[in-house]
């Protein structure tokens, strides 16, 4: 995840996309990203990719090159064609145009497809990405009905094509002393 906006890779810029929402039991929301792929292309410029890099991007469905030339088709939003020396737009071309990812935006696309919780009653708060809830095009999280010391099971649908259902599990135990203390399970798998 890093990039030159955040060359420590720690932190994501946003979110967008967020489709079915689900309720967590403390109170807080989990804002789903799907379809982020569709914002993202390249340039064309810059190293070759690694087959890695190729392999991950095709998974996801981010375009891995420029449309041909003379091609009025495009597989993103166009968002990478805004010429301009300001990163909200820079961002979303992912050619390696730097010596290394701490110059360019080539793994910005890594920082969407998670599960965004918002705390509603807590405007100032930070949202977090759950990236151990998995990264796919999240159409919702719903959560199963909490028992007073069992985990919590979350269940996901991706909105991708030939896709499928995901379970989250939670090794932290549910308490009901948890509601509205915020996320209770930082330590899940």
């Amino acid at each position: 995840m890093v990039t030159r906006w955040d060359t420590a890779g720690a932190m994501a810029r946003g979110t967008l996309n967020n489709c079915g929402h689900g309720k967590t039991p403390w109170g807080t929301y989990l804002g789903c990203e799907e379809n982020w792929a569709y914002y993202f292309q390249t340039t064309g410029e810059g190293p070759a990719l690694t087959a890695k890099e190729l392999a991950s991007r095709k998974r996801y469905g981010v375009a891995a090159a420029a449309p041909a030339a003379g091609s009025t088709k495009s597989v993103s939003q166009g968002w990478h064609t805004v010429s301009s020396t300001d990163d909200r737009f820079a961002r979303w071309n992912l050619a390696a145009v730097g010596a290394n990812a701490e110059k360019d935006f080539r793994n910005e696309a890594n920082t969407f497809g998670f599960n965004v919780e918002i705390d509603p009653l807590a405007p100032n708060s930070t949202p977090a990405k759950r990236v151990a809830m998995g990264r796919f095009a999240h159409e919702a999280a719903v959560c199963s009905l909490p028992v007073a010391g069992q985990p919590l099971a979350f269940y996901m649908g991706c909105d991708a094509r030939n896709e499928y259902i995901y379970k989250f599990v939670s090794t932290a135990v549910w308490d009901p002393r948890d509601v509205g203390g915020g996320w209770p399970l930082a330590t899940s798998t």
